[in-house]
């Protein structure tokens, strides 16, 4: 049995994606939600998701990391193994205070981020092992995997080779229509006529 020994790193949250990596079995390693990244300063969320038996709804952990670094340099403090620079709230001394002020964007990307971990970890119910990437699907079309999944008949007539191509646009138009009318009127658009254009002869 071949074991990977390579370290995986969880890459920055978007909007559609977040990496996991458990780190045991009840803690995970969360894509950090990035708030401000310029050439010279970075601040960033690093989440880990909990598994809380005592209280469920509390998966999310974390904390806040503000960097600096100077303008010829390739990585970020934190991006090194030296963690000389590292200031913590242990390191605040007796009369000494910490204050990390947001603006209205890094506010408004916090919230997102961890609304999006809180519905990922509701979604999935626990630590995966390993690492994972996790994508957002629109709801129409988890409703369509949802068909194929318990459909044996519907999951072979997208397998056949002939029906791919009208399959992929039939996924084309759940996810990129607005709204159950729109989807409504580009259906009904595609009468018989319209349809031997995407199928293969």
């Amino acid at each position: 049995m071949k074991i990977d020994l390579t370290p995986h790193t969880v890459k920055d949250m978007t909007d559609k994606t977040v990496d996991v990596i458990s780190t045991s079995s009840v803690t995970a390693d969360a894509s950090p939600i990035v708030l401000n990244k310029t050439d010279m300063i970075r601040l960033r969320f690093i989440p880990t998701l909990v598994s809380n038996e005592k209280e469920p709804h509390k998966s999310v952990s974390g904390k806040m990391l503000f960097e600096k670094k100077r303008k010829n340099e390739d990585s970020f403090p934190s991006d090194a193994t030296n963690t000389t620079g590292k200031i913590s709230r242990g390191s605040v001394k007796v009369g000494d205070w910490m204050e990390l002020k947001f603006d209205t964007s890094e506010t408004y990307a916090l919230y997102t981020g961890l609304k999006q971990l809180y519905e990922l970890y509701e979604n999935i119910g626990e630590i995966p092992y390993g690492p994972a990437t996790y994508t957002r699907v629109d709801s129409s079309l988890k409703q369509f995997l949802s068909i194929i999944q318990n459909d044996p008949s519907a999951a072979r007539l997208i397998g056949n080779e002939e029906n791919y191509e009208l399959v992929k646009i039939l996924l084309r138009l759940i996810t990129q229509t607005d709204s159950r009318e729109s989807l409504k009127k580009s259906l009904s658009e595609l009468q018989n006529d319209n349809l031997s254009t995407y199928l293969p002869l």
